[in-house]
């Protein structure tokens, strides 16, 4: 749930600066508005499991989900 949540909301996110044609260089905007977006909802799925987030506790987890968007979206090694 909180990795789909977080998901949800970066996908959000780039769609809209794709569809705005502004995908590059604009990582600190992204950030920010995936924060407004899922903070809110993160840290509320985390208070649940009685884990006190800050919004940096926060941005480190939309980070890494966005990492691991990244390396699902490379593209696959071509043989030699």
């Amino acid at each position: 749930m909180l990795f789909r949540s977080v998901q949800t909301a970066v996908l959000m996110v780039e769609q809209k600066f794709a569809a705005a044609g502004a995908q590059k260089g604009t990582g600190a905007q992204k950030l920010a508005e995936v924060m407004v977006l899922a903070e809110p909802v993160v840290a509320q799925l985390l208070a649940q499991a009685g884990v006190a987030a800050n919004t940096a506790y926060v941005q480190s987890l939309v980070n890494a989900v966005v990492a691991i968007l990244n390396v699902q979206a490379m593209p696959a090694a071509k043989a030699a």
